[in-house]
């Protein structure tokens, strides 16, 4: 547990410049100043306790249609914080439509994570002994997005959408050391992937939206690195999501909604893979009054979904609800 009080000031400003046939063009940026303040806890504290942060940013984006079905984007951000230098994060995107129900696109961009006070500022302790400690040199994350996919309208009532993903992580946050353990950036890896999503409507009143995620998370320490975790919580992530949702009016001004989703396992935090469904049903009584009753988490009495600190597995039980929603105007 920790406390901390933020004042912020903050500007931003942007302009967009269309005076061109094919060409629109956006610029802006800002300022912010935030003023943290902590108290310290038997637990942790942060040192300083006290901290101002600064941040200007700036962007910039073009966006160039050199054919009908031809769009090409470009862009950049910039930014210094107080706590990095500065940092450039461009990107490239272009979007293709052979026909007016089909899009083809892809991109790479570049994005960073910024340090916070927990990176550089923070201390843990136990029995009045720090064991862990941010630092100062702690630096920016680092990732290099390369993104691309299709969306095909097979009707009226059907569309669909397909896309693959590869991630290239530098400079992500590890563990140096035995007590005092420092954090450092000395981890890099790669996520890559699929993602397949559909919608259908079948009927007027009914329409269906289901999506599938599959990934492969590789995290690995640099050589130097003195790291024992071997990244096993930051790299903890399914290889595969399943979800389906469902929207149904019935007659009466009645809703039926449905919402399941499948889970695969957690290896490090050994939570085992879960299906799940939650549904309502609402009636809107009037303009201004809507009732509904809502059960979640409905196929368990209880289920672990994630981990928390220390592997702790989080679990969640079944539950019904009733939500009443006034309106006024």
């Amino acid at each position: 547990q920790s406390w901390e009080s933020r004042t912020t000031y903050n500007v931003d400003a942007q302009h967009a410049y269309r005076r061109i046939p094919r060409f629109r063009f956006v610029w802006g940026g800002g300022v912010r100043s935030t003023f943290s303040r902590t108290k310290a806890t038997d637990l942790l504290f942060f040192d300083p306790e006290n901290r101002t942060i600064n941040q200007v940013h700036g962007f910039v984006q073009t966006e160039i249609v050199l054919k009908p079905d031809f769009t090409l984007t470009l862009g950049s951000r910039g930014e210094r914080t107080t706590f990095s230098g500065f940092e450039l994060q461009p990107a490239v995107r272009a979007k293709y439509t052979p026909r007016n129900d089909a899009l083809v696109w892809g991109a790479v961009s570049r994005a960073v994570r910024t340090p916070t006070r927990f990176d550089q500022d923070l201390r843990v302790r136990v029995n009045n002994l720090v064991v862990i400690r941010g630092d100062r040199n702690f630096k920016p994350e680092q990732l290099t997005a390369y993104e691309s996919g299709a969306r095909f309208n097979t009707g009226s009532q059907v569309s669909l959408e397909a896309s693959v993903f590869y991630n290239d992580y530098d400079d992500l946050r590890s563990q140096e050391g035995t007590p005092p353990i420092t954090l450092a950036n000395l981890y890099d890896g790669y996520t890559t992937g699929v993602e397949l999503a559909g919608t259908a409507q079948p009927h007027a009143r009914w329409m269906v939206h289901g999506s599938y995620t599959g990934q492969r998370v590789s995290l690995k320490p640099r050589p130097e690195s003195r790291d024992i975790t071997n990244a096993r919580a930051e790299a903890d992530d399914p290889s595969h999501m399943f979800s389906l949702r469902s929207y149904l009016n019935l007659p009466g001004d009645v809703e039926l909604d449905g919402f399941f989703r499948a889970i695969s396992q957690l290896r490090a935090s050994k939570l085992p893979a879960y299906r799940e469904l939650d549904m309502r049903i609402g009636w809107d009584a009037a303009d201004w009054l809507d009732v509904s009753l809502v059960g979640r988490d409905l196929l368990h009495r209880r289920h672990a979904e994630f981990a928390g600190g220390g592997a702790q597995l989080r679990y969640f039980q079944r539950e019904f609800a009733v939500r009443v929603t006034f309106q006024t105007r």
